[in-house]
């Protein structure tokens, strides 16, 4: 089945290497890329990103005024029937294991990558997501 892709960072050169990383996934409906996580929720929230199928989302946890680990938090209150349809993938160029844990403590968050990453890895997490599909 094919997904649709978010990427949520504040960086454009960091959204364009993640973007050309997803290009090469064989499943892919589309990208979308937000520069802002407010906007994101917003989207989420008002019915803009519900597409047939799966939406996995690239979130960058540093980002200014709302960063990852709020983002998810405002995620997370939203009705079930919504969160299902969104896997989260948490990215991050942070060396600080108390970032890892604090993410992946979060029960939207499927994986956390360090950036830079490849393909595999995305493939990978990807992968999970089947099993438990």
């Amino acid at each position: 089945m094919k997904k649709m892709f978010i990427i949520v960072d504040d960086r454009t050169l960091d959204c364009f290497v993640t973007k050309k990383i997803i290009e090469k996934i064989d499943e892919i409906q589309g990208v979308k890329i937000y520069d802002s996580a407010i906007e994101t929720i917003h989207d989420i929230k008002s019915g803009n990103l519900h597409y047939e199928g799966l939406t996995v989302v690239f979130l960058d946890i540093m980002m200014p005024v709302m960063d990852g680990f709020q983002f998810v938090e405002e995620f997370e209150t939203l009705p079930l029937n919504i969160q299902s349809k969104f896997k989260i993938i948490g990215m991050t160029t942070s060396l600080d294991n108390n970032d890892f844990q604090k993410i992946l403590g979060y029960s939207s968050i499927i994986g956390l990558l360090r950036k830079p990453f490849d393909v595999n890895q995305i493939n990978e997490i990807l992968n999970e997501i089947v099993e438990y599909e």
